[in-house]
């Protein structure tokens, strides 16, 4: 007779099981607990949004248009005869330079003035403004510059014993003046060290205005005077 199979021991539940837990030394599980939400600390104060002050900005200065400096016209010619320098102004529109007739006159001048002068005169003539392009600066400055070296490249050889400003342009230009008129007429200057220069009219002026003649004689008297004090 087969015997029978034992009985499986139940599962205990409930209080059951726990009794039998504590019999047997063992804890039970500790039941879960929802872990405290934690404390929210001090909310700190909103800081104040700090007003930007907008700079408007200024409307740009227009810059004022640079004015091209006027660009003086005229045309020197420079005669060398022994001792004498002259420098006359010939209109700046004149296509040729000294005519026959103003060479003559320029000579019977320093014959006038106790020099001799029988060879006619070496003539350079120095035309303003120098180039065409009117991009290039060509104002008074460079103007009386170009005139001084001219004149230091003729005095450089050989010097000369005194020089005749004919004509406005070229007192001006080579004293450096804007004086205009007949106000450095008759006067002696000293363009050099040691260099005596008298203005008067130009040889053109001489050969067409009539009386002219007449009042540069008056004008070379205190360079006549010069000259004859040595």
């Amino acid at each position: 007779m087969v015997p029978p199979a034992p009985r499986k021991a139940s599962q205990p539940a409930g209080a059951g099981r726990a009794a039998l837990l504590d019999s047997l030394g063992a804890e039970s599980e500790p039941r879960s607990q929802a872990s405290p939400a934690p404390e929210a600390g001090p909310v700190a104060p909103a800081r104040p949004v700090e007003a930007v002050a907008v700079v408007e900005a200024s409307p740009a200065v227009p810059l004022a248009p640079i004015e091209p400096q006027p660009i003086p016209e005229f045309k020197l010619a420079f005669l060398r005869l022994g001792d004498a320098l002259l420098i006359d102004s010939l209109p700046p529109q004149s296509r040729g330079g000294l005519t026959a007739a103003h060479q003559r006159l320029a000579m019977a001048l320093v014959r006038a003035l106790g020099q001799a002068s029988d060879e006619a005169p070496g003539v350079q003539i120095l035309p303003w403004p120098a180039f065409t392009s009117r991009s290039l600066d060509q104002g008074r400055e460079q103007a009386e510059a170009a005139v001084q070296r001219k004149l230091d490249h003729l005095l450089e050889p050989s010097p000369a014993r005194f020089v005749l400003l004919l004509g406005e342009a070229a007192a001006q230009l080579v004293l450096r003046s804007r004086e205009t008129g007949e106000g450095m007429r008759g006067v002696l200057f000293r363009p050099r060290s040691q260099l005596p220069a008298l203005a008067t009219a130009s040889l053109s002026e001489m050969l067409q205005v009539p009386g002219c003649k007449r009042e540069v004689w008056r004008d070379l008297q205190p360079l006549i005077r010069q000259l004859a004090d040595g």
